[in-house]
């Protein structure tokens, strides 16, 4: 049995498709009008079913509110600190592994509290992100290495 909601589509507000694009709406009345980004700011135009279900394209339905990561000044961090995470009490942390919420008020990469490798962030170099602590896990992006096109592999 489905107990979630249906998505209620506002114009002005903005949601995630299920490939994790950042899509904004304009318009409700017939079907749903908006677009969604492509590139970094380049928005281009798409239509939905009332319904949030792209007609062509799966990977385009809208389905969810979209939420906005926080901004993670990763050169402040030691390059092995792979992931960022805000406790309910608003005090940012930096995790070698990838932690998960416990007790409802904190995230740990060991739900048992024994061998948890955390590092608190100073607040003057703490992301700046609004939303809620739940939404604040972030991983750090991947670097590729460099490599010469023109040198033998």
């Amino acid at each position: 049995m489905n107990t979630t909601e249906p998505l209620t589509f506002t114009p002005g507000n903005f949601y995630r498709t299920r490939d994790g694009r950042k899509a904004r709406i304009y318009a409700t009345d017939c079907e749903i009008h908006g677009a969604i980004n492509e590139i970094e700011n380049h928005w281009e135009a798409i239509q939905w079913m009332k319904s949030g279900k792209h007609r062509h394209c799966e990977n385009l339905d809208l389905i969810a509110p979209w939420i906005d990561r926080p901004e993670v000044n990763w050169s402040a961090l030691a390059a092995w600190h792979r992931w960022v995470a805000m406790d309910e009490n608003g005090e940012w942390f930096s995790y070698v592994l990838k932690p998960v919420r416990i007790i409802s008020k904190m995230w740990s990469t060991d739900p048992e509290g024994n061998d948890d490798e955390f590092f608190q962030i100073r607040a003057t170099y703490a992301p700046k992100f609004s939303g809620d602590w739940k939404d604040s896990l972030v991983e750090r992006p991947q670097i590729l290495p460099l490599t010469n096109p023109s040198s033998p592999v």
